[in-house]
């Protein structure tokens, strides 16, 4: 019994996912610390965006901040484990406001893309 559990917790453990777990872990207690040491709140906000993709379709989705705010972190998945997310990024340069994830359905029927963003107040 122990093994079955195991083993289905080692399919759902990606890269991708440990990934994107760290990330809200260090982004909630980046932020802690910055509340703790400067003395003034810190706002943070999660802006998302899911789409439907059809079986053997993609997608890109483009999630914003809301305005006078910026993004610290991002992510995305499917419903499933049948779908790839090829991109899941930002450009700090171009556009430090807008998180941007692509990503194929090889399933057999429709799935969500779900993208996600986690932004902080800077004004």
């Amino acid at each position: 019994m122990l093994a079955n559990i195991l083993g289905g917790a080692r399919r759902r453990l990606t890269y991708a996912n440990v990934m994107s777990t760290l990330a809200v872990f260090l982004v909630i207690a980046g932020g802690t610390a910055l509340a703790t040491t400067s003395g003034s709140s810190v706002l943070l906000a999660t802006a998302s965006k899911s789409v439907s993709v059809p079986a053997g379709g993609e997608a890109t989705v483009n999630v914003s901040c809301p305005p006078n705010a910026k993004i610290l972190a991002g992510g995305a998945h499917f419903d499933n484990y049948s779908g790839t997310i090829s991109a899941s990024t930002m450009n700090f340069n171009r556009d430090p406001i807008t998180w941007k994830a692509s990503g194929a359905n090889h399933g057999s029927s429709a799935q969500y893309l779900h993208v996600l963003a986690i932004c902080q107040s800077v004004g």
